[in-house]
């Protein structure tokens, strides 16, 4: 018996909360020509039963992932799915919580993305350090009006993207304060004073709403209006 199964016309493929994890590693499946693929569920490792060379836009979510769980998941899913040719999507959507640390190293090896959105429970969800890896390069004080970034050693995370997104499923509490707009206006500006701008910078503040914020204009920069997002001077 063949323990691989091939779909030959199968252009688009959902996958949501198998029942029986067991019967895809053992059979596998070849999706020559699919170019969607969605998968929701857990472990992430039913995927490394899966062949999509063609791959275009590959949607993921980790159901009751959290930190340590959410780490391990994270982790081999992007050293081990992605960074083969079996799985390499150029957009990428994925919903998991992980800790900083997990998502550095995963955004390491995912350099030929050109979209990516990350779902996420709350903005505190990701801190600064897993954005300042996304800046290419050093942003100045006098182009922003808050401090600068630091200067960098090692080679910038994903160059290839031009479309980053994220949705948090709750927004800040009355208390709270966003402290991430001015690293966001970082990313902006120095991808625009690079090869590698981004076209679109989206955050969506509710898992359910469809008008998302734009921060990054048509010329790869921070909006005026973005500057309402930066924490007060006193």
């Amino acid at each position: 018996m063949d323990d691989c199964r091939t779909f030959d016309y199968l252009e688009s493929c959902t996958i949501t909360f198998p029942l029986h994890r067991h019967i895809l590693p053992i059979l596998g499946t070849t999706l020559p020509n699919c170019k969607q693929f969605t998968f929701q569920g857990y472990p992430l490792d039913i995927l490394d039963c899966i062949s999509a060379q063609k791959l275009i836009q590959l949607s993921v979510t980790c159901s009751g992932s959290f930190n340590r769980r959410g780490d391990r998941q994270l982790v081999w899913f992007s050293t081990q799915a992605l960074r083969e040719s079996r799985l390499a999507p150029r957009i990428l959507h994925i919903t998991i919580e992980a800790t900083n640390r997990a998502w550095i190293k995963a955004l390491s090896f995912v350099s030929y993305l050109e979209e990516l959105v990350i779902c996420s429970a709350r903005p505190s969800s990701l801190r600064a350090e897993v954005f300042r890896s996304l800046v290419v390069q050093p942003v100045h004080a006098s182009s922003t009006g808050a401090m600068s970034t630091p200067e960098r050693r090692d080679p910038p995370l994903c160059p290839s993207l031009r479309r980053f997104g994220l949705k948090y499923r709750c927004w800040l509490r009355s208390s709270e304060h966003f402290d991430l707009a001015p690293i966001f206006v970082f990313i902006i500006l120095s991808r625009g004073h690079s090869n590698c701008a981004l076209q679109s910078f989206r955050v969506w503040t509710r898992n359910d709403e469809q008008d998302p914020l734009e921060l990054a204009d048509d010329h790869g920069s921070a909006p005026k209006e973005f500057g309402a997002w930066l924490p007060r001077v006193e």
